[in-house]
């Protein structure tokens, strides 16, 4: 039975409001008409308002503004709860996003940057609006808009068609990087300087511009790197120069790191890269060391850039280090923490070598899992271990690490903060504050994750001879009993989608939005 739509669209007003939706750069007024078009597939309140994470409420006040003024009442009401015109109607914010995105320069100013007092200003001498700043960033925000820093480009030096060839052969490279049997190395070289490098901070409001000791003379060192793009892995070498001599250093421990493995090494154009030398030992070692030099002037092309960036703001930043020694520990924590946290995605391939020395080596340990109604319980779960462990140990990095960026994200909340203040321990803070914020990610994660062994717990039990469900699929489907294999699915099918309903019974229990009217 086809449920009756809580909104008559006609086709006018869906391709109308999926226009405008698509369009948009005002989150709010996205959601709303997304929300009137499931509306008018017949759904309810209630499950669009699960979908978008708000109150029935206001799903049917979007329904209700819709049904009154049609798109334009998505967008907000004309008047404010005090029956005031609004100060800032849709033209108001078209034109205010279009000067946002226009050089002050070429609109006769002369100063180059954008700021909110000097936006507030132009809007009320061009607008007749006074509007204050605080209140045009959050617009600003909502409608997409950010402070970004700008990237310097030289103009004219960079040969354009050169530059799209290389990106795009990069691209391609990427998208079959999975069966690419070498190894990837995206490679640069970076200076570390004792002067600090600086990003922003957070300092109170109103107080002096935060300092930063700065040392007598500069020193640097450099660091070679190269950026393993399937695994994550940074090789780094220190040097004190840009040279020739040094970059064969950083390419004899390259080799050194991938022992009889090919290598492809993606390379900036640096004339230290082109000396005889090198040259000589590039040649010396192309059975298993291949170059692809980029263009002049694209260090866009070059992902390790990224890296180096993230390197210096999260590691050499805002602190004057009391030696280069000290500063390059710091880098090497950094690489350390970096290569550590890459290790999930590169512990497949070693699980059934792990499986197979265990079996091996370890009388203990089972290939086999042959179990009767008869053995003991000790018994039985001898024998499961292996099987256990390879269903368990694929998905374990995953679910700890998600579960580590949830309560990591939560810490940083103002919350969390207070109960600092109060004196609580790091134990009561983590457990009673930040833990049960964080069951919603965690359990989504842990859902698909035990899904994943459900599906996955058919190869185990034929590979191991576990006389569990899977193996009575396979078993059925070799004997072609479809009545067996249908039941199997179904019971397969049905857990799935008793996990993840559970999942979503947890996400909403654990969120107090979700649960309590406002």
């Amino acid at each position: 039975m086809v449920r009756p739509s809580l909104l008559n669209l006609s086709e006018v007003d869906r391709r109308q409001l999926l226009a405008e939706a698509a369009k948009s750069t005002d989150p709010d007024f996205r959601d709303a008409c997304r929300a009137v078009l499931l509306l008018g597939s017949g759904q309810s309140r209630p499950e669009v308002a699960v979908q978008f994470d708000v109150h029935p409420a206001t799903v049917g006040r979007w329904a209700t503004s819709f049904r009154q003024r049609g798109v334009d009442g998505l967008r907000g009401p004309e008047q404010d709860r005090r029956g005031r015109p609004r100060k800032l109607q849709t033209q108001d914010l078209e034109w205010l996003r279009q000067t946002v995105l226009t050089p002050p320069r070429q609109l006769g100013y002369a100063f180059t940057n954008w700021t909110l007092p000097r936006l507030a200003r132009y809007l009320k001498q061009q607008r007749t609006v006074k509007v204050q700043p605080h209140y045009l960033g959050l617009l600003l925000r909502r409608m997409g808009l950010s402070r970004q820093r700008p990237q310097h480009v030289l103009r004219g030096k960079r040969d354009e068609q050169a530059h799209t060839q290389a990106k795009a052969e990069l691209e391609q490279l990427k998208k079959t990087l999975s069966q690419e049997p070498r190894i990837i190395i995206s490679q640069d070289e970076t200076e570390l300087h004792l002067f600090p490098y600086l990003v922003a901070i957070w300092c109170v409001v109103g107080s002096l511009q935060p300092q930063v000791l700065t040392p007598g003379k500069n020193q640097k060192r450099v660091l070679y790197g190269g950026l393993n793009l399937k695994t994550g892995r940074l090789t780094g070498h220190w040097a004190a120069s840009k040279s020739g001599p040094h970059f064969i250093e950083y390419l004899e421990r390259l080799l050194e790191a991938y022992p009889d493995q090919k290598i492809l090494m993606i390379n900036d154009n640096g004339s230290f890269h082109h000396t005889k030398k090198v040259d000589a030992f590039l040649l010396a070692h192309q059975d298993r060391l291949e170059v692809k030099w980029l263009p002049p002037y694209c260090p866009d092309l070059n992902d390790i850039e990224r890296t180096w960036r993230k390197l210096k703001s999260s590691h050499a930043s805002n602190f004057l280090f009391n030696s280069l020694d000290d500063l390059m520990a710091a880098m090497k924590v950094h690489q350390r923490r970096s290569i550590a946290g890459r290790i999930a995605f590169s512990m497949l391939p070693w699980i059934g070598g792990l499986m197979l020395f265990l079996a091996v080596r370890f009388p203990i340990f089972h290939s086999l899992a042959r179990i009767s109604s008869d053995m003991a319980l000790g018994e039985r779960a001898v024998r499961s271990a292996l099987p256990v462990m390879t269903l368990v140990l694929v998905i374990v990095a995953h679910m700890m690490r998600m579960t580590r960026a949830a309560i990591i994200n939560l810490l940083a909340s103002p919350y969390i903060e207070m109960a600092r203040l109060k004196g609580m321990s790091a134990a009561r803070v983590i457990y009673h504050h930040a833990l049960p914020n964080a069951w919603a990610p965690i359990a989504t994660v842990v859902a698909l994750n035990l899904a994943y062994l459900i599906v996955g717990v058919v190869v185990v039990e034929v590979v191991f001879v576990y006389p569990g469900i899977g193996q009575l699929m396979v078993d059925a489907v070799s004997a072609r009993d479809i009545p067996v294999v249908q039941a199997c699915a179904l019971i397969f099918a049905v857990a799935y989608i008793l996990l993840n309903l559970l999942a979503d019974i947890v996400s909403i229990v654990t969120n107090p939005r979700l649960l309590h009217r406002r």
